[in-house]
């Protein structure tokens, strides 16, 4: 199969997965919020801001992602959400794809492997846009960075 062809065929496969995704992820909006308050402060809050009562120290470990997702939502709108959540499986699937192909295995197995990937990526994926789009993305980068550098060693 031709790689441009196959490429092709897995971004559209991301975005078409991705607009099938209607879950949305309960602590998003809280995202949100700290995303609006880190770029109009220029601090990061240490107390649970939208709560009526007291509350102990907070400490936000997610805050970078936020403040990714507030600029999108703000410059591109819930489209930017989707086209974002698109790019970031995408670019998942390219890193493994690439590192099975360091490993010896031919483009059938990866075409298998991405789809079955996709499907369960969007199904199970508890919303559309979450802080583990990250993890998966970078996680998927180190392990061709892993591979790369042992196929150079050898």
């Amino acid at each position: 199969m031709n790689k441009r062809l196959f490429w092709a065929c897995i971004f559209v496969l991301s975005i078409f997965f991705a607009c099938l995704c209607t879950n949305y992820d309960y602590d998003f909006f809280a995202r949100i919020i700290v995303g609006e308050r880190f770029i109009e402060n220029g601090i990061l809050p240490f107390n649970d801001f939208v709560s009526y009562t007291p509350t102990h120290p907070w400490f936000d470990h997610e805050w970078g992602s936020g403040v990714i997702f507030y600029l999108l939502l703000k410059f591109l709108g819930a489209g930017g959400l989707i086209a974002f959540y698109s790019l970031m499986m995408f670019g998942t699937v390219v890193f493994v794809v690439k590192a099975q192909r360091l490993q010896k295995h031919s483009y059938p197995v990866s075409i298998i492997f991405t789809v079955i990937f996709m499907t369960l990526f969007s199904k199970l994926n508890f919303s559309l846009v979450r802080c583990h789009l990250f993890t998966f993305f970078f996680f998927s980068l180190f392990l061709y960075i892993l591979e790369k550098e042992r196929k150079v060693g050898t």
